[in-house]
């Protein structure tokens, strides 16, 4: 099973790519702006639980972080 501590944004061929422990559903998760990829990390994010949403630039560095935290109410 993959890893889900983290969700991870990156462009590819002209599209930013969205992926949850490496796995990118092909059509689905491919989207056509950086903020409405950014938005569909979130939502996964918190579907999965993820820890963190990370943004990539294209030669794989890592561009952004955003930490997610829980509330215990």
């Amino acid at each position: 099973m993959p890893e889900r501590g983290k969700v991870v944004v990156v462009p590819r061929n002209m599209r930013w790519e969205v992926s949850v422990g490496g796995v990118t559903r092909r059509l689905i998760d491919w989207l056509c702006t950086k903020d409405r990829a950014v938005e569909h990390a979130l939502e996964l994010a918190r579907d999965v639980r993820a820890k963190s949403v990370v943004i990539e630039t294209r030669d794989g560095s890592v561009d952004e972080i955003i930490w997610l935290t829980r509330s215990t109410a």
